[in-house]
């Protein structure tokens, strides 16, 4: 079963096309929100997570350790919600957050302005003018966010696996065919996938506990998993952060051993 990522612009008929997906596959559907409400797990409150991960910062701050905690959380959600099951996501970045998943199929829609513009209006009560204003700020937003968190380009083609067109090809005709390419050996979970994901979904539960309990001390902190074993990487600023941090690691239920990586940096 594949793992199929829908990225489009505002008001672009993405949570319909992504239904009409899940549908024809027989996946689940899972939402940007449906991964913030499970991450209150972690007791953050969810307007505050919804806050967080929506709103870039301003242009002369830096990434707060609050919101790299939050796309850990986040992350941590969106692997164990894929686990096992055909899965479609919509939602902010599926195919970034997704990236180092082998069986994701990444579909990039691109939709008629008239038609987002009519959606819009319908959708929000907005005048012409307000809804394409809104439209464009929309975009706007989530191509900075992308930027910014992950230094990545939201149009740059080579992050897809299929682009479509809604001007040529109707939602309908697309899904026929998202649903046919998702289908091929190549997007299927098998035995090397499901390796993987055991990596991927213990890196990420540590990277959450690390958020949890290391008081703040982890920003520049980075955590991969190779066969149970817990590799830590990136700089801290004292001996006794990393030894915090070596500890919260290995405790992890799952956890077979740790290999510390990181490097001391002080901070002026």
């Amino acid at each position: 079963m594949a793992i199929i990522t829908i990225s489009r612009g505002a008001f672009s008929g993405g949570k319909e096309f992504a239904d009409c997906i899940a549908r024809g596959m027989g996946y689940r559907l899972v939402s940007w929100e449906m991964l913030v409400a499970a991450s209150t797990q972690y007791g953050i409150p969810q307007k505050e997570l919804e806050h967080a991960l929506a709103d870039k910062p301003g242009m002369l701050e830096r990434i707060g350790v609050e919101t790299i905690h939050y796309l850990a959380y986040i992350q941590s959600a969106l692997y164990k919600e894929i686990q096992y099951d055909g899965v479609v996501y919509y939602g902010y970045a599926g195919h970034i957050l997704l990236r180092k998943v082998p069986h994701i199929f990444r579909v990039r829609i691109i939709a008629n302005m008239e038609s987002r513009i009519k959606l819009a209006m319908t959708r929000t009560n907005l005048r012409r003018k307000e809804a394409i204003n809104y439209i464009k700020q929309r975009d706007n937003e989530r191509a900075e966010w992308t930027k910014h968190f992950y230094n990545m380009d939201l149009n740059d083609p080579n992050l897809y696996d299929l682009i479509i067109n809604f001007n040529q090809i109707s939602p309908n005709s697309a899904s026929k065919i998202v649903c046919s390419i998702a289908k091929k050996p190549v997007f299927q979970y098998n035995e090397q996938v499901r390796y993987t994901m055991e990596n991927l979904i213990l890196g990420a539960d540590v990277r959450a506990e690390i958020a949890i309990k290391a008081n703040g001390r982890d920003k520049d902190v980075e955590v991969e998993m190779e066969d149970g074993i817990v590799i830590l990487s990136g700089v801290v600023s004292t001996m006794e952060d990393a030894d915090l941090i070596k500890r919260i690691a290995i405790q992890v239920p799952g956890v077979k051993d740790l290999k510390s990586l990181m490097k001391i940096v002080t901070y002026e």
